[in-house]
């Protein structure tokens, strides 16, 4: 047998011993520039609204509803990812 042939018997078996990867849902959403949490203790509801304007075009950080930008993640959060402050 080809090691090619081989090769592939051995990841086909690897790719049958392990359960697929489950769905992993984002974190976080950017709206005009500024990030949101979503989903993971997120409220669903306010996950579905800050996606909802998402999903939309132009939306200006003005149009988000105060209770949403609650959600908004803050510059000295430790996710390692701090916006640009020039934004």
């Amino acid at each position: 047998m080809s090691e090619s042939t081989e090769a592939k018997k051995l990841a086909q078996r690897a790719l049958e011993e392990h359960a697929p990867l489950k769905d992993v849902e984002p974190d976080i959403v950017s709206i005009d520039g500024h990030r949101f949490h979503i989903n993971y203790g997120v409220p669903q509801e306010v996950t579905d609204k800050l996606y909802a304007l998402f999903d939309q075009d132009d939306v200006k950080y003005e149009d988000i509803p105060d209770g949403l930008k609650a959600y908004e993640v803050k510059e000295d959060s430790n996710d390692g990812n701090i916006e640009d402050p020039g934004k």
